[in-house]
């Protein structure tokens, strides 16, 4: 009986190492599992534990939010943030110079990937003071241009200044660590900041060298930018700041607007009303200025033509079988349980994706609504941010697990999230856990 006490006295002494250690462990797996999905056809078990570890990540900090260690940060930088500057210079420059590599030796082809040469002609039909959102014509074809302005905007610079467009996603990541590092110069004041914030870099570099389909043919490191840039900024209680982050997201995907809700709730629930209000007319005018007034205005059924164009484009990719696997591609990475609904006897694939379409937004209905009870219980307990960031991880884990088409580089926004995370609570002051 002693031997009991003694053993879980021990246990609540170094709970704080604890919970470090397994959302150590969790982010690990996840990272492992991502980096080597190109590697592996074993689903089964592979996207379970993705599932598991991704969602731990979210949920830990909110049962243990009384645990985690407070940072105390310094009146002026310590040497780890010089530190950490080095380092993620270090990694920013192989990241630039494989990007040089990769595009000296891999030219655009819409016959690989449409993603780029779909941006370039949207941007420029914008230039040239054409219609963007008019049908794309790519390799004989033609079909619904759906990308939102927050994607191809950016590319602007590249066109007009005549650069390859993959370097657009790497600037923008460049500037987001520089902007990181000048405002947390005063918190990164021990080993732990310095390796959470050097886990940002280093994490997206890894991913991007073991899938290097990710800077080859996608865009997606620019929409990790702008969720990571929506987890620092939902941290503060700059209106302006927290309206403009969740405007990027919305105008780079829908998938936000299914976790608004709860974070519309949240602030009602601290009684924030004014907060809430500033934020959402900072969301509806940048919505209104860079989307519905010039594009959405004169073509009403884009959202709806974008949305049919994506559920087309999955049907047609759980039909594109690997002649190896005898199973569809992108379902047999490890990374979502579409898999589990394909092989699903004596159904056809449509309906196989109306379930999984279900199964998600049943989840996610669940996800809303339990999380508001526990926020509006616990709200006295719990850090509002750590609260929200941690609410976005768990959001985002159902929703990339139940996504109908696994795409690899889709996975570089959760992977992005759980590094933002791990960055803020090891970063965080002690008025920031105690909110």
């Amino acid at each position: 009986m002693l031997g009991m006490q003694a053993f879980f006295h021990k246990i609540k002494t170094y709970k704080t190492q604890i919970v470090w250690a397994f959302m150590l462990i969790a982010f690990l797996v996840e990272f492992i599992i991502l980096i080597s999905c190109n590697n592996h056809n074993d689903q089964s078990t592979t996207s379970v534990w993705l599932f598991i570890c991704s969602m731990s990540l979210g949920i830990l900090p909110i049962i243990f939010n009384k645990s985690l260690k407070k940072n105390t940060s310094s009146t002026k930088p310590s040497s780890w943030w010089f530190f950490a500057l080095f380092t993620s210079i270090v990694v920013l420059c192989i990241y630039f110079f494989k990007m040089q590599d990769l595009i000296k030796h891999c030219r655009i082809d819409e016959h690989v990937s449409d993603i780029i040469p779909t941006i370039m002609q949207e941007v420029h039909r914008f230039l040239h003071h054409e219609f963007v959102y008019t049908p794309i014509l790519l390799d004989g074809y033609s079909y619904p241009s759906g990308y939102l302005p927050a994607v191809w905007f950016p590319f602007i610079a590249a066109e007009t200044f005549h650069f390859d467009y993959r370097y657009i996603p790497f600037a923008i990541f460049a500037l987001l660590m520089i902007g990181i590092l000048l405002v947390y110069k005063k918190q990164i004041s021990s080993l732990s900041t310095f390796l959470s914030l050097v886990m940002i870099p280093l994490s997206l570099e890894l991913f991007i060298a073991n899938n290097n389909s990710v800077p080859r043919f996608s865009v997606e490191v620019l929409i990790a930018c702008y969720y990571v840039f929506l987890c620092l900024a939902i941290t503060t209680k700059n209106y302006f700041l927290i309206g403009i982050a969740i405007s990027l997201c919305l105008l780079s995907r829908y998938s936000l607007a299914l976790w608004l809700p709860l974070y519309f709730i949240v602030l009602l629930i601290n009684q924030d009303k004014k907060r809430l209000f500033k934020i959402i007319m900072v969301i509806i005018i940048a919505i209104a200025l860079f989307y519905v007034i010039p594009f959405l205005s004169k073509e009403p059924s884009l959202v709806i033509r974008g949305l049919l164009n994506y559920s087309s484009a999955g049907d047609g990719e759980w039909r594109r079988i690997n002649q190896s696997t005898h199973l569809p591609e992108h379902l047999t990475h490890g990374l979502g349980f579409a898999y589990f609904f394909y092989v699903l006897k004596g159904i056809d694939i449509p309906t196989k994706i109306k379930y999984l379409q279900i199964v998600l937004l049943a989840l996610i209905a669940i996800f809303l609504v339990s999380m508001s009870f526990i926020f509006y219980k616990y709200k006295n307990k719990l850090s509002t941010p750590i609260f929200l960031i941690c609410s976005l991880k768990i959001y985002l884990s159902i929703f990339y697990t139940f996504i109908h088409i696994p795409y690899v580089y889709l996975y570089t926004v959760p992977l992005m999230v759980s590094s933002s995370l791990i960055f803020y609570l090891a970063s965080a002051k002690k008025e920031d856990l105690i909110d």
